[in-house]
Parts: structure tokens; C-alpha cells; sequence
């Protein structure tokens, strides 16, 4: 039983920590596959999960922090994994990526 319930703990968990490069595939991976994320406090990381994951610092002790907030607390797991497969749903689909370019491009021809 106790190999049960730790395996669901390890899966239903994501570490971020890059601080360079922009969105991130492997966050996006991640949270489309429903799973709790922790993620450096920087403005493009906060953009991707906005509000459907945990930020941490990269202070001494901030990850921490969060992940044992996260372990002890089942129903903020339960929240931000549904938050984070809406978010890819809403926001990530190939269909909506191709629509803002293609309108991005039509805009750029007009000009």
C-alpha cells in the first residue's frame, strides 16, 4: 500500500527550475498531463502556469518549502492539477498557437 501511494506522489509532481529560455515544452508536457508544478519565480515561468502551480525562489530553503506545502496539503495537489490541464486546454492548443500566428502574420502583411 505504502508503495502505492508513494508512487502517486511521485507522479503527480514537477519540478521547474530553468531561469533562461522562454516557455518551456517539458512544463507544458507536464501540466497537459495534469501534474502539480513547482516552478522558479520568473516572469515567464509565472506566465506559463498562472496560478495553476507553485513558484519558489532561488533562495536557500524555498523549494523546500513548497514542495513539503505541497506534499502535506492533498487537496492543493488535487486543485492546481485540474487548474493545470485547463490552462494547456485553454491556452496551449496547437489550434490557438496557429491562430495567433496566422494572425499575427496577416497583421504584419498589412503593414
Amino acid at each position: 500500500m505504502w508503495f502505492a501511494s508513494l508512487s502517486q506522489s511521485i507522479l503527480i509532481r514537477y519540478v521547474h527550475g530553468h531561469e533562461v529560455g522562454g516557455t518551456n515544452p517539458a512544463l507544458l508536457e507536464a501540466m497537459a498531463a495534469g501534474n502539480c508544478v513547482a516552478v522558479l519565480n520568473v516572469p515567464y515561468n509565472l506566465e506559463v502556469i498562472a496560478g495553476a502551480g507553485v513558484s519558489f525562489e532561488k533562495s536557500e530553503g524555498s523549494l523546500k518549502k513548497r514542495l513539503v506545502e505541497i506534499l502535506e496539503n492533498p487537496s492543493l495537489v488535487s486543485t492546481l492539477r485540474n487548474r493545470a490541464s485547463q490552462r494547456i486546454k485553454d491556452n496551449y492548443t496547437w489550434e490557438k498557437i496557429v491562430n495567433a500566428y496566422e494572425d499575427l502574420f496577416f497583421r504584419l502583411a498589412e503593414e
